[in-house]
């Protein structure tokens, strides 16, 4: 009994070393992989020439002001390959966005970033330093890991100290006044609502001292008011930050409000990375066409005019709706008739 507690002790010390697990995690890859290594996995749309050039930035280590660098990583699990060859470049100050669908890749990403993973090949650095290192940064999970017997002010104020802020309380507040937490702030986590939960976790991620802040769905599950103040608290950390964010999201419309440019990730692989008008620029099928009338009458005579206009576009408002924005989509270089 002696015997196997000090053994179990020396584990596990042993296992407090980052290098001893990063090689037990490689040994396990390489065992799995070594007869069966995944090729380069297909993707479904066609890659946007933005995406080699973006490699072609990061493999020139013309990437010295970036605050965060990605070069080649892949992530192996068995025969599955999660992230495939990934090459990005943050720059300080950037709002960077990770649109892609469920196993896309992009938790599996930043659970490598932020040190919970590690990467099959490949590396990734915040600041010049290699993330296997100890580098701060601020992350919001995708799942609140939040104490739920604490309240938000004692949550803040805890990692606060931990970050060696002086005047730290003074740091909470006004951290509790920027995610509008401050009516809420002596609420314990448990009888916080979703939204309430999603903001403190976003006040921890912006009180880290650091050079990258990393948000995993900020605004998933929130309400839309929430949502929206969300968004206005990310802007304003955009100008004002000299931090750069890695946000991810399903959604395009929360991408296009926050982000600077925005990277396409399908089956591990980017596909598309550019600003939110190059993206739809490459990939859009269709244009959409919104006209406010000055008052009801117009209705019909403007829904008659467009259709001799422009006779393939489609009408998209529905007759009881008496909206006065109506909208219609049509094709790209849609021919217009002299009518």
């Amino acid at each position: 009994m002696v015997a196997f507690g000090i053994a179990s002790f020396a584990l596990f010390i042993v296992l407090q070393f980052k290098s001893v697990r990063k090689s037990i995690s490689l040994c396990c890859s390489t065992k799995n992989t070594a007869n069966n290594a995944p090729p380069p996995l297909p993707a479904d749309l066609p890659i946007c020439p933005s995406v080699e050039e973006e490699k072609k930035r990061v493999h020139k280590e013309k990437t010295g002001k970036c605050a965060l660098v990605i070069n080649d990583l892949t992530k192996t699990f068995g025969g599955y390959t999660a992230v495939n060859e990934l090459c990005l470049a943050v720059d300080r100050r950037e709002c960077f966005g990770l649109l892609g669908v469920n196993g896309a890749g992009k938790t599996t990403t930043f659970n490598i970033l932020t040190g919970q993973s590690f990467a099959t090949s490949g590396e990734a650095t915040i600041g010049g330093r290699d993330v296997t290192e100890l580098v701060a940064i601020g992350y919001c999970p995708q799942y609140d890991a939040l104490l739920p017997d604490m309240t938000g002010r004692e949550t803040l104020e805890i990692l606060a100290q931990m970050h060696g802020f002086d005047h730290y309380k003074e740091k909470v507040e006004l951290v509790l006044k920027c995610v509008g937490m401050e009516g809420n702030a002596n609420k314990r986590i448990r009888y916080c609502s979703g939204g309430q939960k999603r903001k403190i976790s976003v006040g921890v991620a912006l009180l880290s001292p650091t050079q990258l802040i990393i948000l995993d769905e900020p605004t998933a599950g929130v309400d839309p008011q929430a949502r929206r103040e969300i968004w206005e608290l990310l802007l304003w950390c955009r100008e004002n930050s000299k931090s750069a964010i890695v946000l991810t999201s399903h959604s395009m419309d929360e991408c296009e409000a926050l982000c600077s440019r925005i990277a396409v990730l399908n089956k591990g692989q980017v596909i598309a990375i550019g600003t939110s008008q190059d993206l739809k620029s490459l990939y859009g099928n269709n244009y959409t066409m919104i006209l406010t009338l000055n008052n009801d009458e117009q209705r019909e005579d403007i829904v008659k005019r467009v259709a001799e206009k422009i006779p393939k576009s489609v009408f998209k408002t529905a007759e009881t709706n008496r909206t006065l924005n109506l909208k219609w989509q049509t094709k790209p270089n849609e021919p217009l008739t002299n009518t």
